[in-house]
């Protein structure tokens, strides 16, 4: 097993707009986007996002990366109850930094960090 993330390391992460980092062999971006009005982090892997690594995730490695795409629904109207159904694909973007950290600390046996927010370093 590698060298993973620790708690101290994704909490001072939390509120960087892009960072990258290499796991288990592959370059990662993770960077802040505006969906639908609401932030969200995007995840790219070596500078691209391939639609065959969502819709298929069981032929591709790299879909490992993005988190499952999970459904809750009723079974009646009335029923209080939820149930959760995996529909087989995976989602593109996370709620938050701190989440797509957790997340790749959870599925990858290594991650190093390689740099923090360089789009301003290079700006300057």
């Amino acid at each position: 097993m590698g060298k993973k993330l620790t708690k101290q390391q994704i909490d001072s992460l939390e509120n960087e707009p892009l960072i990258g980092l290499e796991c288990d062999g592959y370059s990662i971006e993770i960077g802040r986007l505006i969906k639908k009005s609401k932030v969200r982090f995007l995840l790219m892997i070596e500078g691209d996002i391939d639609p065959n690594w969502l819709i298929e995730p069981d032929k591709h490695e790299q879909s490992k990366f993005y988190r499952p795409a999970i459904k809750y629904y009723k079974a009646s109207k009335r029923s209080k109850k939820m149930s959760k159904v995996d529909t087989g694909m995976r989602k593109i973007d996370y709620a938050s930094m701190g989440q797509a950290l957790r997340y790749l600390n959870k599925v990858c046996d290594s991650i190093e960090l390689k740099h923090v927010n360089y789009i301003n370093q290079v700006l300057e």
